[in-house]
């Protein structure tokens, strides 16, 4: 508990010492990113994406506005 108080008061007063992050925040903060990175999925990582990829597109562009790799589609122009 002590070490969450200490990380909180180190991001709240980070201004005074220049936008430098402790080595203990820096890793906590990659450590998350790399987490965040590794669930990321795309058509390819789907078990028999050869198969599903019909469904796996039509469920990107319908539910996500994205084209299965993490990139929006472009937007129609309505005239």
């Amino acid at each position: 508990m002590l070490i969450f108080f200490k990380t909180i008061l180190e991001v709240i007063f980070m201004q005074r010492r220049k936008h430098k992050l402790s080595a203990r925040l820096q890793i906590y903060i990659e450590v998350q990113a790399l987490d965040i990175s590794l669930k990321a999925k795309t058509i390819d990582d789907t078990p028999n994406h050869k198969m599903l990829r019909e469904l796996i597109l039509e469920d990107c562009k319908i539910d996500y506005n994205c084209d299965g790799y993490g990139e929006p589609l472009a937007e129609e122009k309505s005239e």
